[in-house]
């Protein structure tokens, strides 16, 4: 005979561990078993995802979402609400817009679901600088940057080796010839920036100055 596990009066079992049992059945003066019976052992559950989120940036308007504790028995969905949003054997999802998820990790059985998964906003960022050049005349050997239009919460300056340069009255003077890059950041913690390049051509070649040398009359050359 087995060992006995549990005893109920009304032949009812609970939190049964797998494996093989046989319920006995105890009158006054005789007893009854029943036919072998098996619990079946309990389905692998998939742990619960534990993710990695990479938020939209200055370079990438879209964030990814990645398992960090994969399985490779499982497949992961990425839900956003009831909708689902993508799927990976991988537990990596990329290009994911802005948004609350959920990635769910399905068993052959069961699933498991991940914390709530925040992709935040894509940061602001600048419109390209749109300005005007004065270039080098013969007057003037140094050229001009003006600013044409402005955005608000935006700083511009002039990019230069030596370090940045900022505007006066909107723009930039007393330039030498060569290349500039004009670039334009935004004032928030992000500081997403964006640039355009330009070129102050060269000086007009002005002639040398004339240098002329007088002979006045004199007595003997009278006639």
């Amino acid at each position: 005979s087995g060992t006995a596990v549990k005893s109920d009066v009304a032949g009812d079992f609970s939190e049964v561990d797998p494996g093989d049992y046989q319920i006995l059945a105890k009158g006054p003066n005789c007893n009854a078993n029943s036919d072998g019976v098996t619990v079946n052992p309990r389905p692998n559950i998939p742990g619960k995802p534990e993710v990695d989120i990479v938020h939209p940036n200055c370079s990438a308007d879209k964030g990814n979402v990645n398992v960090k504790n994969k399985d490779n028995n499982v497949t992961y969905t990425l839900y956003v609400g009831t909708v689902v949003a993508g799927s990976s054997t991988t537990g990596d999802f990329g290009d994911v817009e802005p948004g609350d998820y959920v990635v769910t990790a399905v068993g052959k059985s069961c699933k498991s679901n991940s914390d709530n998964a925040h992709v935040n906003n894509r940061p602001f960022k600048p419109n390209e600088p749109k300005f005007s050049i004065t270039h080098p005349t013969c007057k003037h050997p140094k050229g001009y940057i003006i600013l044409d239009t402005t955005e608000e919460n935006v700083a511009y300056y002039l990019d230069l080796a030596s370090g940045p340069v900022s505007p006066v009255n909107g723009g930039f003077a007393d330039l030498e010839p060569g290349d500039y890059t004009v670039m334009a950041q935004g004032q928030d913690n992000n500081g997403c920036k964006k640039g355009k390049g330009t070129t102050i051509n060269p000086a007009p070649l002005r002639p040398h100055e004339i240098l002329a040398e007088v002979t006045s009359p004199d007595d003997k050359n009278c006639a």
